[in-house]
């Protein structure tokens, strides 16, 4: 069942869980939350599987193979420019080498314009190069290939590869812009020299999702993930240098491809790291960038940082409040746990449409929210309600303080019909005189149990002991819509309880017990109502003045439960009732209807019924002044009835009025004290 907290305890929550969000925002680049998103991420690569990549990528590597027959690496250059025209004569729309060429060939110097002969004339091939990171993390001092390799119609890519902190390579520069110049990356200077545009042309039509704030441009790599099998774990396909240059592999697989040279034997010092895969090649991270190049499917990571990313964590972060302040702690938990399992299902989806949706920093700002929040609840609400439990039970049934702690509000003052209930025990004086003081307190004792119990039975607020009185009251300070019928069925079950009660009492030597009750329906101001130092949950008004007065009417009638004509006439439904006088109670200048609280509906004898019928026709030819004929009535009621005190009173009062009354006489019987 929901629960909820109060307004000033809610707000303040979600302030807190603001602050929460606000937190993880700052320090979300930080290495806790970074490691945790980067293994989801790997876990959404390991969900998703290998992704084919496009067809027209490939890789010649230089591996142990090759090196075991074409001896130590490095080798002459112009073997490279043998496998420039190789590639070029089986139609290779562009070949690039992960290789520098950045100092001349010391050993073979004439080989350096052997190859970059070959390259011109091939006019597809692509050199690395690459910028120093100056000390603010700026392109600078650029290393390129020496001058016989420079040729307008061959092409210099960057292969500046940043790792994070974990050694992963997640991001890839793609363009820098030095002097006025734009130099690409190593993988779309490959695109560029396969579609013989300018490099430009690709990001002007593709605009691709890059962090604009940095000069490097970089893009989220969005890699085709890695085989089970170690020996082909690259989904790329994989071409070793030897047979490609010995023409063991067939010139018609480069048809159309481009072509990428890099280095994959262990000795090489290639070695780099990517999701999934602690040890791959540089070259192969190059084919992922040129892949996702080709399809323009980098990852979109504009999620993970900036305004976004701080939606995100508040959208989150009011989450949090809201199961907090909104449900219970089972409902609560269950929540979320399916936030987090759901908020994951919706990344994977994301992912797999080359979405990244950050995952650790909302769900860690939903974790610290929602716990801080049951930490509240468990130290700090749960001792409210425990409060609230224990301040209520004095005055309630369970069943209702357990609606009020779940509310979790104190009941507020106001003016509303309730139902007061007042009994006093009879002849309590003369009794209190039988029984020495601690006996008599035992006796009481006893005595308010049981009576208090049953007005907690029937959801009736116990308001006070008042000497031997029992005060309550329906319909504060919860709404209780049959207020008046279960006053009246209470009253009725304590008077079903006494025999029993007085049986216990006798076995002890005490003497019997006698109650009357009067109920009223009406409106009362309701409230905590007291002084600064001491109050009391009470209800006060006319209404509380006028149940009283109602007890005491008893006494006149020789009954026992009396109540006004607006609880009979909520109540009748429920309840058996006979009118009993049309009566002006002292304090009151408004004469009052007053019945009689028979039994529960349905449960009267039909003697009774007969008894009661009779009864209410001697009142009508009472109140029409036909006194000898009311009399006579009367007279009959009370054989039917024969301890029926009413009748006898009303028997009396027709012999009185056998002398007729005032003309003006209207019925009304003026009581003269309390």
């Amino acid at each position: 069942m929901k629960q909820k907290i109060k307004f000033r305890t809610t707000a303040v929550l979600l302030l807190f869980n603001l602050l929460v969000a606000l937190g993880v925002f700052a320090v979300h680049r930080g290495p806790v939350i970074s490691n945790l998103e980067n293994a989801f991420v790997d876990l959404r690569y390991w969900l998703r599987g290998v992704a084919a990549p496009d067809p027209r990528v490939c890789i010649v590597a230089i591996d142990n193979p090759s090196i075991r027959e074409l001896g130590l690496f490095p080798w002459p250059r112009r073997r490279h420019a043998q496998l420039i025209d190789t590639l070029t004569s089986a139609g290779a729309h562009s070949i690039a080498f992960d290789l520098f060429f950045s100092e001349r060939d010391p050993d073979h110097p004439a080989d350096d314009a052997v190859l970059g002969q070959a390259a011109s004339s091939s006019g597809r091939v692509v050199f690395a190069g690459m910028f120093n990171r100056s000390t603010d993390g700026q392109p600078a001092d650029p290393v390129l290939p020496v001058l016989d390799l420079q040729h307008d119609n061959v092409g210099v890519g960057l292969v500046n590869i940043f790792p994070e902190k974990d050694g992963a390579t997640r991001r890839a520069p793609l363009w820098v812009r030095h002097n006025d110049a734009f130099i690409p990356s190593f993988a779309l200077a490959a695109w560029s020299a396969a579609e013989g545009k300018p490099p430009e042309d690709w990001v002007a039509r593709s605009h691709p999702p890059i962090d604009g704030s940095s000069a490097w441009n970089e893009a989220c790599i969005n890699y085709t993930y890695w085989r089970d099998d170690e020996k082909t774990r690259s989904p790329f396909p994989y071409y070793s240098y030897v047979d490609v240059i010995t023409g063991r592999v067939a010139p018609s697989t480069f048809a159309g491809r481009i072509v990428l040279v890099g280095a994959t034997a262990p000795g090489l010092y290639d070695a780099k790291s990517a999701p999934g895969a602690p040890v791959i090649y540089g070259i192969e991270i190059h084919a992922n960038v040129l892949n996702n190049i080709l399809r323009n499917n980098f990852l979109k990571a504009q999620a993970t940082s900036g305004p976004v990313l701080w939606s995100i964590l508040s959208l989150f972060a009011v989450a949090a409040w809201l199961l907090m302040s909104r449900s219970s702690s089972f409902v609560g938990g269950a929540s979320a746990v399916a936030v987090l399992v759901g908020y994951f299902y919706v990344c994977h989806l994301a992912f797999r449409q080359d979405v990244w949706l950050p995952y650790a920093a909302p769900m860690t700002t939903f974790l610290l929210a929602y716990f801080s929040g049951l930490g509240y609840r468990l130290f700090v609400a749960d001792r409210d309600r425990e409060k609230i439990k224990n301040t209520w039970s004095r005055y309630m049934s369970p069943k209702l303080v357990d609606l009020l702690v779940e509310g979790q509000t104190v009941p507020t003052a106001g003016h509303r019909e309730v139902t007061v209930f007042f009994s006093d025990l009879a002849k309590f004086t003369s009794l209190s005189e039988q029984l020495p003081p601690s006996e008599l307190v035992e006796l009481l004792n006893l005595y308010f149990s049981m009576m208090t119990d049953i007005l907690f039975k029937y959801d009736i607020t116990f308001d006070k002991y008042i000497g031997d009185a029992i005060m309550g009251y329906g319909n504060a300070p919860l709404d209780q819509p049959d207020h008046a019928a279960q006053a009246c069925r209470a009253a009725l079950a304590q008077r079903a309880a006494l025999p029993a009660l007085n049986k216990k009492f006798g076995e002890r030597g005490w003497p019997a017990l006698r109650f009357r009750v009067g109920l009223h329906t009406g409106m009362a101001l309701y409230g905590d109502l007291g002084s600064y130092t001491r109050s009391n949950y009470t209800v006060m008004g006319d209404t509380v003045n006028l149940a009283s007065r109602l007890e005491g009417v008893n006494k006149l009638f020789g009954t026992n439960l009396i109540m006004s004509e607006t609880t009979f006439a909520s109540a009748q439904k429920a309840v058996e009732g006979r009118e009993l006088d049309f009566l002006r109670v002292e304090g009151k200048k408004q004469p009052i209807r007053v019945y009689e609280l028979l039994a529960l509906k349905d449960d009267c004898t039909p003697a009774q019924r007969h008894g009661f019928t009779i009864f209410a026709d001697a009142l009508r030819l009472y109140r029409e002044r036909r006194f000898e004929l009311a009399r006579a009535e009367f007279v009959r009621a009370r054989e039917v009835l024969p301890e029926d005190r009413p009748s006898v009173l009303y028997v009396d009062r027709c012999d009185h009025f056998l002398a007729p009354p005032p003309a003006d006489w209207d019925g009304v019987y003026v009581m003269t004290s309390k």
